[in-house]
This record gives C-alpha cells, sequence and structure tokens, in this order.
C-alpha cells in the first residue's frame, strides 16, 4: 500500500485538532470548576443547607477536583507532539565570502580582468523526509493523542466509582446512626418504664440492672455509629476537596436503582459491553496500533532522507563570474540498517499485545467477580425486605406489648430487641453492599462513560442552582 493511502487508512477516529463529545464537554468543564472554584473561595461557605443527592455530589466532585484538571493537560500536551510531528523541516540559508579584500570595489566582478575582486555564495539546503516517514510520525503522535484522550475518560470511570462507594458509605453510616438513635431513645423509654414498675414491685431490681446495662451498650452503639459517620463525611469530604464541609455534609437516602438487565445470569453479553465499552481497553488498542506504526515507521528509516541545496555564486576568477549550484545528498546505509530500532519497536508491539490481552482478562474478571457480589447482595436484600422485615418487627412489637402486660419475662423481651437491632443493621448493610457492587459492576462495564454520566451530574447541578431560591443552596 502506498504511504499516503496506509495513513488514510490508518488514521485515529479523532481528527487532528478535535476532541470527541467527552472531552468536549470536559474543557468546558474546565474553565467552569474554575470559576467556580474561584466564587466558593469568595463567598467562603462551609456550610450546607440541604442533603446532598448523588448527581449532586458528582457533580461537585468534577467542579472541585483539581486532578481532572492536571489530566486533561496531558491532552494539551499530546497535541502539542502532534503538531511537532506534522511540522515541516526549515529550510536553511547559508551566506558565505572568500577572497576578502579591504578595497570595496573589489565587492564587484571586474570585467577588465580583476581577479581581486570578493568572491560570495548564497546557498539554500532543504531536508527532505521520503519514503512516508512524515506521514507515519504525524499517525503515531494523532494516535497517542486520542489514546491520551481515553486514558482521562478511563479516569473519569474510576473516580466516579471512588466517589460512589463514599457516598453509598456514608449513606449507610447515616443511616446507622439513625437506627441506633431510635434504638437508644427506645431503651431509655423501657429503662424510665422498669423504674417506675420497680417502684411499684412489679419487677426485681436485678432487671432494671440488665435494662440499663442494655442502654449503655446501645449507647456505645451510637457513639461508634457516630465515629463511623464522622469518618465516612471526612472521607467524601476530602474526595470533593472541600475537607471543612466534612461536619455538614449530608446526603439524600437514595439507594440506586438496579437495571433488571445486569441482574440477569447472561455473562457473556455483559463482558462482550464491556470489551466495547471500558476506555482502558480502547487506549491499549490505540496503543497498539500506534506500536505497528512506529514499527513501519521504523523499517522505512532504511530509506534515507535527502538533502536538496541549491544557490548562486559569485567567483570573478572565473570566465562565468556569476553562476549557480544544485547538490542532492543522503546518507548510504552500507554498515548500518536499524536493526536496533526495528527491533525495538518489535519489541514495543509484542509488549503492547500482551498489555491488551492483559487488560482484556482483567476485564472478564472484573465483571464476573462484580457480577456475582451484586447478585447475592441483591438476594439478601430481597429476602429481607420480602420475608424478614414484616416478622422481625411484628416479633418485636409483640414482645414488647406482652412485656408491658407482663405476659413475658425481660430476658425474651431484651433477646427479642437484639434479634430486631441485629437485622435491621444486616438489611442497612446489605443496602450498602449491593449499592457498591452495583456501582463496581458499572465501573467494570465502563458505562458511566459511555452514557455521559459527567455530563448528566453537571446538567442536574445546574438545574438544582437555577431552581434553588437562594440560587446556590448547594454551594461551598
Amino acid at each position: 500500500m502506498p504511504p499516503a493511502d496506509r495513513t488514510q487508512a490508518k488514521r485515529p477516529a479523532f481528527p487532528f485538532r478535535q476532541r470527541p463529545h467527552f472531552s468536549a464537554g470536559l474543557s468546558q468543564l474546565k474553565v467552569g470548576s474554575l470559576l467556580i472554584l474561584g466564587l466558593c473561595l469568595i463567598a467562603g461557605r462551609s456550610t450546607l443547607a440541604a442533603p446532598l443527592s448523588e448527581s449532586d455530589i458528582l457533580a461537585l466532585f468534577f467542579e472541585r477536583n483539581l486532578n481532572l484538571i492536571a489530566q486533561h493537560y496531558r491532552i494539551d500536551s499530546a497535541e502539542a507532539q502532534t503538531l511537532i510531528a506534522s511540522a515541516l523541516p526549515n529550510p536553511e540559508l547559508t551566506i558565505g565570502f572568500n577572497e576578502l579584500s579591504t578595497n570595496i570595489r573589489h565587492f564587484s566582478p571586474n570585467s577588465n580582468g580583476d581577479n581581486q575582486a570578493v568572491g560570495m555564495n548564497i546557498i539554500v539546503t532543504q531536508l527532505i523526509q521520503t519514503n512516508g516517514k512524515r506521514a507515519l510520525r504525524m499517525e503515531s503522535s494523532e494516535t497517542e493523542r486520542a489514546a491520551v484522550e481515553t486514558d482521562f475518560q478511563d479516569l473519569i470511570r474510576l473516580l466516579i466509582n471512588t466517589v460512589r462507594s463514599a457516598y453509598y458509605r456514608l449513606l449507610f453510616n447515616q443511616k446507622n446512626l439513625e437506627f441506633q438513635t431510635k434504638l437508644d431513645e427506645n431503651y431509655q423509654r423501657l429503662v424510665n418504664a422498669s423504674k417506675i414498675r420497680l417502684a411499684a414491685g412489679d419487677i426485681s431490681e436485678t432487671e432494671l440492672i440488665r435494662v440499663e446495662v442494655e442502654e449503655l451498650k446501645i449507647r456505645a452503639e451510637v457513639d461508634r455509629a457516630t465515629a463511623q459517620l464522622k469518618a465516612s463525611q471526612s472521607e467524601l469530604a476530602n474526595l470533593l476537596s472541600w475537607p471543612e464541609a466534612s461536619s455538614a455534609l449530608e446526603v439524600l437516602e437514595s439507594w440506586p436503582e438496579i437495571p433488571p438487565g445486569l441482574l440477569k445470569p447472561d455473562l457473556d453479553r455483559l463482558i462482550s459491553e464491556a470489551y466495547q465499552s471500558r476506555p482502558d481497553y480502547r487506549a491499549q488498542e490505540l496503543r497498539t496500533e500506534q506500536m505497528q506504526t512506529e514499527l513501519e515507521l521504523a523499517r522505512r528509516r532504511v530509506v534515507p532522507d535527502v538533502t536538496v541545496s541549491g544557490g548562486f555564486l559569485q567567483d570573478s576568477g572565473n570566465v562565468r563570474p556569476y553562476t549557480g549550484v544544485f547538490n542532492i545528498s543522503a546518507p548510504i546505509p552500507a554498515w548500518y540498517q536499524y536493526q536496533g530500532e526495528i527491533g525495538k519497536a518489535a519489541a514495543d508491539l509484542n509488549s503492547a499485545r500482551l498489555g491488551l490481552e492483559q487488560i482484556r482478562n482483567s476485564i472478564r474478571g472484573e465483571v464476573i467477580s462484580a457480577h456475582a457480589a451484586l447478585l447475592a447482595a441483591r438476594a439478601i436484600v430481597s429476602r429481607y425486605e420480602k420475608e424478614t422485615r414484616e416478622r422481625i418487627e411484628r416479633v418485636k412489637e409483640s414482645a414488647e406489648y406482652a412485656y408491658s402486660q407482663g405476659a413475658i419475662g425481660l430476658i425474651d423481651l431484651l433477646d427479642s430487641e437484639r434479634n430486631y437491632r441485629q437485622m435491621v443493621t444486616d438489611y442497612y448493610g446489605a443496602r450498602s453492599r449491593e449499592a457498591i457492587a452495583y456501582a463496581d459492576l458499572v465501573k467494570a462495564l465502563g458505562e458511566d462513560v459511555t452514557r455521559g454520566t459527567v455530563e448528566e451530574a453537571l446538567e442536574s447541578r445546574q438545574q438544582a442552582l437555577r431552581t434553588s431560591p437562594e440560587g446556590s443552596r448547594h454551594s461551598p
């Protein structure tokens, strides 16, 4: 295939100096994030007027995360490298004098035979790249630029999963603290009622002490849940680059709605979707293509580049004092035919192919593992919601009523309360694990990037800001 045709056939999908829609959205994000960050610093606010939804958290993360902006500069650097690869070599101008003299009239040729006139030459030299090497360099740099853009999308995929997991951990700790607090209030009422019954002679002092001990245990659980909540608030606030708001950070109770298609045991379909959607896989494919181009470029270096020069000569001692010159020069690959460069490019290509196969196997393992974890968590949640929840609540209410009527003893009541507390805590833990497993599966499938989660989150946040009475309800 001729060099020009080959270049056209292998050129990446992203045209030169034009980014895909996703990167264009993030370019606007970079400018918008700086403006928002400046307004935040001016306002100096560190309180939140309302709980934040998942889309609010994602929007805040993209507005404030400096790692994304830093990664975006890699795209600019790759674009600059593309300009370098496409540049033509500049010509070289040489001006020289010979047979110099202190006599000014010698600077013009003497037609009367005076051979002491100065000689001069003006020569222009141009390097000509042959065998399509410049086109291959352009193709390689454009492929690398496309790979860097895809790396940026992969960074988005990983960061979204990190933020979502922190969001669901905070939501679990909020619900756990809320539940433990209500349970402690219930036990305090039980302690007060037991004191009244002790005064009336209905129970012994030992039973009152048992109730008070249980209440102290619940109070310890409240303290533990409070510490876990603060830790999860700090974790999410640090991800948002907003540590001063960690104590006020609160999220809405909004567990993810899992699409039914993800709960089906059709792993082959999910794995196939992941191969098509994962940006890290696409980036490695692009780099494998780039290594193929680099190998072809190394092979074509055997054909040397040509240096062409031409110019004007003035020599008064010559029969023709004014004349021109034209030269062509090229290195002769007699002793070295770039075997080292060809071998290195072939090794890099094999390494890229191996990396592609490793990513492919890793994607398959991630999808299978995340899907299994999601199905297990979903089964626990579904079993609790359909079979256990109502029964355990009825047992608890029945035990409390029976104890108030003197039908059961204190030990039976406390045992019922412990079972209820453990079941509800397990349920919220299962909901949290289900949500995190769903986020892991979405990350393994690469769906966040292909479905434009970033743009959706930002648009949702902008809509919330426009409809908010204060105009900046969730702003830092």
